[in-house]
């Protein structure tokens, strides 16, 4: 029989690498201005008030009587007497 003689292996620790450590690039927020946008002023159409002319009603002329007085009239109307039958 053949006998190995086993010779125990040195503990080599691990080497250590350590993490690079890459940082993180800072990138600037980029300030968008608001872009203010103006409401657009629509003026309010006027719309004049139609002017409906009030209709003119002509009033009846009712004829009056003519009553001529009779100035220095030398004639005097006398009362109808009814004469009783």
């Amino acid at each position: 029989m053949i006998q190995i003689n086993k010779t125990p292996n040195p503990n080599t620790p691990n080497p250590i690498t350590p993490n690079p450590i890459t940082p993180n690039p800072i990138t600037p927020n980029s300030i968008t201005p608001n872009s203010i946008t103006t409401n657009p002023i629509t003026p309010n159409p006027i719309t004049p008030n139609p002017i409906t002319p009030n209709p003119i009603t002509p009033k009846p002329i009712s004829p009056s009587p003519i009553i001529h007085k009779a100035k220095n009239s030398h004639i005097q109307l006398l009362p109808i007497i009814e004469l009783a039958n």
